[in-house]
């Protein structure tokens, strides 16, 4: 995007503030619709979120053309039409998380009886191993997503976390 370190670190921080403020409509959406169809709901705009930041990228007209910046060279900046849709992506991408953040867990609780001490102690491991997928699905989706991008292209490394969620939500 050919952005300046300052404006990136910006954008990323209102990202991922916005992501958490989202929580709250998740939040709300789960009052009205419940957790199965919130969760349902989350996971659907997160995987199109997904999709568009893939089309963002690999679509051959948005992308700013590659440049790589030296002492005397300034690189353009990405235009608007690069822009809205990469921002588009984005915040669809926080919309879905924030619904998602605010019910997975708590759903997953509910499947327990607070009153079986033998339910209590396999409550105890889900949290542990929800956790330990989540990292552990965060640490493959990072590595891998970032080796493609870095050695195939954006499109594929962006693809393969949209494979990827697909495959575990859906």
């Amino acid at each position: 995007m050919h952005m300046p370190i300052s404006s990136a670190a910006t954008s990323s921080n209102l990202y991922s503030g916005t992501s958490y403020m989202l929580t709250l409509v998740g939040g709300l959406f789960d009052s009205y619709l419940g957790a199965n169809w919130t969760i349902a709901l989350g996971a659907t705009t997160f995987a199109l979120g997904l999709g568009v930041l893939k089309f963002t990228v690999s679509y051959s007209g948005l992308p700013p053309e590659e440049c790589i910046a030296s002492a005397t060279d300034v690189c353009d900046k990405a235009g608007f039409k690069y822009m809205l849709p990469f921002y588009l992506a984005m915040y669809t991408i926080a919309l879905g998380v924030g619904a998602m953040r605010a019910n997975v867990t708590a759903f997953g609780a509910d499947q327990f009886d607070k009153n079986s001490k033998e339910e209590k102690k396999q409550s105890i491991h889900y949290y542990v191993r929800l956790y330990f997928t989540g990292n552990m699905g965060f640490l493959l989706g990072f590595l891998l997503g970032i080796y493609l991008m870095e050695n195939v292209s954006y499109g594929s490394g962006y693809g393969f976390g949209l494979i990827l969620f697909s495959v575990s939500a859906f």
